[in-house]
């Protein structure tokens, strides 16, 4: 049998891809060599994001008579945290199953090979495809560090058996913040050590100013501008530009990325081009081997759940007949701490470097109803516009539902909408959403409750 489209990788660019590909009347086989849903599901968001409502409720509960609630012998009941992380998790990927078959795609749980431009091998049998999408996404990266033996990954994180009394975290991204924001909240002493002169150092100067007070205030001590030189069975060195350190941690977690995972023997027999594993793709996703497409991960351009999805289909569409390009312009980033992080678009920094003329509007959750009613006044929604147009590029949420709410400010960056336009959008009260509301029209010059 020959498949209009064959897909390696079952993750989050893969199965949307399968899907849509069928619902468009394509004839689709999937393989995935471990478990659907890909890292994203299985070992990356849903599972730390699960881990993290836990310190969340946890952080609550031990905060609950700032709310009038008596509440006696708070404890974490580390094993019954996992295993709900493990019900959701399993809960999920039962259900991209169920999609899978419910939309006609064949899917072939085995490791896949691809062996030319029309194709396949998977368990010792040939799949003949017309298109190929491969979506095999990333590993953990290793760097070269001495003693990295001693390490573990995000892997080991969120599958441990028990609780750390202390942590050392290499790396201050999206990924380190978070592991640092779960483990403090659970009562673990936590250090992050980042090579880089902040941590979230691809965010805006506001949000990375906030996160640096938020960590001091919980005791998370944060080391920038450190080089690791050696990891070592309880800790690790680093050098400063104060000399050599120590920190002294019960599991060093090497929290510094991801890269695609590749073969690059492979992709140099077919004749695929790349770039130290990433795999080169143009605005519609095609690689340089006619009828293979690369998505998520593998080119390495927005290493983000979403993207992976939103470049599934747009190989897709391309691939069934309608011109489709993918533009990286507007892709939202997502950090779950407490308060969430979220941002899209450019930093006061891009605006600089690109010679953009800008203003911006800021607006504290501090004077916001629904922040106040929640306990979490600690933010503020910041955005930044064009000068003379008050055309939105940028914004940056620290705030009770961040994440849920950037989205607005996508699809206003989409429809290249200005701050006129979210001021003159009634946003329900009362909510935290107002605060993007307040925060254009603090860009305006205009702001009311603050």
């Amino acid at each position: 049998m020959t498949y209009d489209i064959g897909v390696i990788g079952g993750g989050p660019g893969g199965y949307v891809a399968a899907i849509k590909a069928a619902q468009m009347g394509a004839k689709v086989v999937l393989f995935e060599r471990d478990s659907l849903g890909g890292t994203c599901l299985n070992r990356g968001c849903v599972p730390t994001k699960s881990l993290l409502k836990s310190a969340e409720v946890f952080r609550q509960a031990q905060e609950a008579g700032t709310y009038g609630i008596s509440v006696q012998g708070c404890g974490v009941d580390f094993s019954g945290v996992m295993k709900r992380k493990d019900a959701v998790v399993r809960q999920l990927t039962g259900g991209v199953g169920a999609l899978l078959k419910k939309n006609g795609v064949t899917v072939v749980m085995r490791e896949a090979a691809l062996l030319d431009a029309n194709s396949i091998r998977a368990g010792g049998e040939a799949y003949g495809v017309k298109n190929v999408i491969l979506a095999t996404g990333s590993k953990p990266a290793r760097p070269p560090v001495k003693g990295i033996e001693h390490a573990v990954d995000s892997d080991y994180v969120l599958s441990m058996g028990a609780l750390p009394k202390s942590a050392a975290i290499v790396g201050g991204g999206a990924i380190g913040v978070e592991f640092a924001a779960m483990l403090v909240a659970f009562g673990s002493k936590v250090t992050i050590v980042e090579m880089l002169p902040a941590v979230l150092n691809m965010a805006d100067d506001a949000v990375i100013e906030h996160t640096r007070k938020r960590f001091l205030r919980q005791g998370v001590d944060v080391e920038t501008g450190a080089r690791v030189r050696e990891i070592l069975p309880d800790g690790l060195l680093y050098e400063t530009d104060e000399g050599t350190k120590r920190v002294t941690a019960e599991i060093t977690v090497v929290a510094t990325g991801r890269v695609p995972d590749t073969d690059v023997r492979e992709l140099d027999r077919l004749g695929i081009s790349h770039e130290k594993g990433r795999i080169k793709t143009d605005a519609h996703m095609r690689t340089s081997l006619p009828g293979v497409y690369a998505i998520g991960d593998l080119n390495g351009i927005s290493m983000l759940a979403h993207t992976a999805s939103r470049e599934g289909v747009v190989a897709v569409k391309n691939i069934m007949g309608q011109p489709c390009r993918m533009s990286y312009d507007a892709i939202p980033s997502c950090v779950y701490t407490t308060p969430e992080i979220a941002w899209i678009g450019m930093t006061e920094r891009d605006a600089k470097r690109a010679g953009i003329r800008y203003k911006t509007g800021i607006f504290p959750t501090a004077a916001n109803a629904k922040s106040l009613i929640e306990g979490e006044t600690d933010g503020f929604v910041k955005l930044i516009a064009e000068e003379s147009t008050n055309e939105l590029v940028g914004a940056h949420l620290v705030c009770s539902h961040a994440t849920d709410m950037i989205a607005e400010f996508g699809l206003l960056m989409h429809m290249e909408g200005t701050a006129e336009d979210i001021a003159g959008t009634v946003h329900p009260h009362p909510t935290v959403s107002e605060s993007a509301m307040e925060a254009a029209e603090a860009l305006l010059g205009k702001a009311i409750h603050f």
